[in-house]
This record gives C-alpha cells, structure tokens and sequence, in this order.
C-alpha cells in the first residue's frame, strides 16, 4: 500500500470550504506521479485552512483510471485558538499509526514538518518496517523567505528527509549533490497531461500571463519591470499571491495605461481558461538565488502544457528542458531588459499550439515510462 502526503490534492467541497492555499503546478505534478503508481494508494492531503473554524477529517474514495482503488483523507483541523497546525499534525500521525502495515510505502512530497514529524515517529514505532520516498521538487532550506524559527524547523526537517529516506524521486539534479550515496535516485520532470482542456482559443490575442508566488524570489518584479520595455500591445494577467501583492497592485496605480488584471488564487477551471487563451507564459524566478539552483519551476511544464510560447529565467534546470520544446526560451542575469526583448521575440510569433502539445505529450511519455520502471523496482 502507498501513502501520499502531500499539502493540497482534490478539490471537493468539503475542502473548498477551509479555502487552503496551494500551488496549481504543485497538484497537478503530483497527479502525475500518483497515475504511475498502479497500486492502490491512500493520498494524505494536509488542506491547511485559511480559514478559521472547526473541520472535521474526511475520507472519501474513488476508482482510478487504473481500476484501482484511491482514497482520500484530510485531516481535522481545529483552526483558531492557535492550534491549527498541532491539530493537523496529530490528526495526520494517528491515521498513519492506525492505518500503516509492514512493508508499507509513503511518498512525501517534499518536506512539511506536518506530517514529517508523524513518519519519523511512525518509523521509529513500526521499527522501520516502512519505506519512505522523498519526493524533492524543491529545498527550502535554500529559500530566504523562511527566517528564524521556521527556517531552521525547515532545515531539520530536510535534513531528516535527506539522510534517513529510503529513496527519492527528484526533478534537479542538483539536489543529488545532497543525497546519500549508493541510494535509488530516479531524476523525472514528468507532469500531468490534462486531457480534460479540449477547447484550444486561437484568436492568439497577446495575453500575457504569471502564475504563482508573489515575493522576491519569485521574481514578480522583474517582470513588472520589463513592461515599461515592451512596445508591443498586451495584457498582463497575474494569478496567486504573496508579500509582494502590493507591490503589483500599487504598479498597477502607477502606470494605470498598462493593461494588468491581477486575479488573486484561481481555480483549476478558471486556471484552464486562462492558460488557452494565452500567448505567451512567463516564469520570472530569480536565477542569483540560492533557492534556484536547487528548486524546480513546475509552473514552467505547467505552461507547457497549453501550447504556449514560455519564457523563464536562465537555470540549470530550464536550460535542459529547452532542447526539448521549441516554444520554451529563457533569459539571463535576471534582466528586465532581457526578458522584455524575449517578451517582445515571442509576442510576434505565431503560436502551433497542436504542435507543442505534440512535443508535450511524447516527452511526458518519456518521462512517465521511465517512472513507471522506477515504481516497478521499488516493490
């Protein structure tokens, strides 16, 4: 039996109701991961509420494409009073106590001391009769925006998940600089194929759109900064949020002849409207970073998967996926200037959507045998 813990997976309404903040890009390549498996699996979704209230656990099941049985459970979450995350975190440890047998299989992705904590001590109680894949999208231990004590829980909470995994499924390479040696380390940028988008706008008008966190690393400002550049006629439209909203809805006051819509967290639907009628997708992360070089923009396959023109920052990580995809370009030294003229170069050519896509879905499979073979040889 697999285990997948994760932060936010399936929306239902139940859910929906404690309004919990998560990436779009982060469920949707967990989807994809989740469809190799081929075993039954119970997915652990976290939903941390946003809002306040008293929830209830839930667990509801259904069947896969693979005629398999899926379940899944969100924790109790008591959110006010201060004990959101206490209550969340011993809901999560007393379902996996009660539910994990010998021989058992969890699957983190990444590290979120929230349910970390509840797989070490259920290691230590079932005598490591279970395996744990680490799934290392990204290491924020890397990341300045956690100070204090939330940037050394998270690197304790890393450290634990790097040295003591049995496996671990990456998407940069980089991060295998971390890894113990002689460990299987599958390297698999593989995403969810959603082919459920069947309506293609091709009216190609020039939307321009950023999906994701607000803040310096992110590297909103940056794009904000190469508009001033562009002479092109566009509209801007932003999705997510973070510290730096202000800074895009104060841009938005000053320069009020610019066309920006800022959109706030959108659903999966509203995420897929958007994206087909898009031209061109910007990932502006910041290349300087620490947390770059050991990190991987999914928003970047996310992008990829509608067909669009994309341009991203210049990493190690984007520069191998360029090879593959003809409408994916990036940009150096976390220039405004350079990323305007890419917007620019972009923004005149004229988007083969059915193409792309085809390139999309061969390197996927690609992607998606190779993790197929990888889950075969954990058992």
């Amino acid at each position: 039996m697999y285990y997948y813990l994760t932060n936010i997976y399936r929306e239902i309404d139940d859910v929906i109701l404690r309004k919990p903040r998560f990436s779009q890009a982060g469920v949707q390549r967990s989807r994809y991961l989740i469809d190799y498996i081929g075993d039954n699996v119970e997915i652990v979704s976290l939903s941390i509420p946003s809002k306040k209230g008293v929830f209830k656990s839930i667990k509801v099941s259904d069947n896969s494409i693979y005629n398999n049985i899926r379940s899944y459970y969100y924790p109790s979450s008591v959110s006010k009073f201060g004990l959101k995350y206490i209550t969340i975190l011993l809901s999560v440890m007393f379902y996996l106590l009660k539910n994990l047998k010998r021989n058992d299989i969890i699957i983190c992705y990444n590290a979120n001391i929230l349910y970390i904590l509840p797989v070490m001590i259920c290691r230590i109680v079932k005598r490591r009769r279970i395996k744990i894949i680490y799934e290392i999208e990204e290491l924020y231990s890397k990341s300045k925006i956690l100070t204090g004590f939330k940037a050394f829980l998270m690197k304790l909470t890393e450290s634990y998940m790097l040295r003591f995994s049995d496996s671990y499924i990456v998407v940069n390479e980089r991060i295998c600089d971390f890894l113990p040696q002689k460990k299987n380390v599958l390297i698999n940028s593989g995403y969810y194929i959603n082919n459920s988008v069947r309506k293609i706008d091709e009216n190609n008008q020039n939307i321009i759109t950023y999906c994701g966190r607000l803040d310096y690393e992110g590297g909103i400002e940056v794009l904000l900064e190469s508009l001033l550049h562009l002479k092109s006629r566009f509209k801007l439209l932003v999705t997510g949020d973070g510290e730096y909203r202000d800074k895009v809805e104060k841009f938005q006051l000053i320069h009020s002849s610019i066309d920006i819509e800022y959109l706030g967290f959108v659903s999966q639907s509203e995420l897929d409207s958007i994206l087909t009628k898009t031209k061109v997708c910007v990932n502006p992360l910041r290349g300087k970073c620490d947390f770059s070089k050991y990190s991987f923009p999914s928003k970047v396959l996310m992008y990829l998967a509608y067909g669009c023109n994309v341009i991203s920052s210049e990493s190690e990580s984007v520069r191998s996926l360029v090879s593959q995809f003809k409408n994916l370009s990036f940009y150096s030294n976390d220039s405004a200037i350079k990323l305007a003229e890419a917007i620019e170069t972009a923004l005149s050519q004229s988007i083969i959507r059915e193409e792309n896509l085809d390139l999309y879905r061969k390197y996927m499979k690609k992607q998606g045998n190779a993790l197929y073979d990888y889950f075969n040889h954990i058992k």
